[in-house]
């Protein structure tokens, strides 16, 4: 099940928007390797950069609330909730990576995958909007 973007994805944050776009390459990338049987190796690294590009993604929107203006408290909440997501995803992908060193995984792999872009997707529609309210929020105030 490739997730294709979709526009309601948008947060209107250039450099949030890129990465979510990255991280859907990635995603989708992962099913690919394990659609097309590739590697043990091949998985393990793709699974280690989208590993990275979400860390990188989390502290730069954690920055990005910061300077649209977003209460602390909220950025407090987001940084608790981004290390709890990581945890998740990790494990996610250590099952993902794990399911795929066992013959004939297939299947429970594209399952895992399944679990891994409805996350993606649930995360960018629902919590990272918060940004583009504090985008829509400055510009109704300027």
């Amino acid at each position: 099940m490739t997730v294709d973007w979709n526009d309601s994805y948008l947060t209107g944050h250039k450099e949030i928007d890129d990465d979510h776009r990255t991280i859907l390459l990635f995603i989708n990338g992962i099913e690919y390797d394990v659609k097309s049987g590739a590697n043990v190796n091949t998985l393990r690294q793709s699974i280690s950069s989208l590993i990275v590009e979400i860390e990188e993604h989390f502290k730069r929107e954690e920055q990005v609330m910061k300077e649209l203006g977003a209460p602390l408290s909220s950025i407090k909440k987001i940084q608790e909730e981004h290390q709890i997501l990581l945890e998740k995803g990790s494990l996610i992908l250590e099952e993902l990576y794990s399911a795929r060193l066992e013959k004939n995984q297939k299947d429970k792999c594209l399952e895992i995958m399944k679990n891994l872009e409805q996350w993606f997707v649930l995360r960018i529609t629902e919590e990272d909007m918060i940004i583009k309210e504090l985008i829509n929020k400055t510009r109704s105030t300027t």
